[in-house]
């Protein structure tokens, strides 16, 4: 998949947003059309150090579910 930059910056301006602790993006935030979009960009984030959190893969398989909180 290609990065879109558009949605990294989506999604770090979201997690900046989680302020308070126990704040968090869940993959359920997302429309489903977007999910695997954003979980891919979402497990980028993550590998890179970025942004903090957990990201469920399925062998085979892009990350299919995340929970982002810092």
């Amino acid at each position: 998949m290609k990065r879109n930059w558009d949605v990294v910056r989506e999604l770090l301006t979201k997690v900046e947003e989680c302020s308070k602790p126990g704040d968090a993006i869940q993959f359920s935030a997302f429309p489903t059309e977007r999910l695997e979009e954003v979980s891919y960009h979402m497990a980028l984030l993550m590998e890179a150090g970025l942004v903090d959190g957990h990201v469920s893969k399925t062998l085979g398989a892009g990350p299919h579910d995340f929970l982002a909180y810092r």
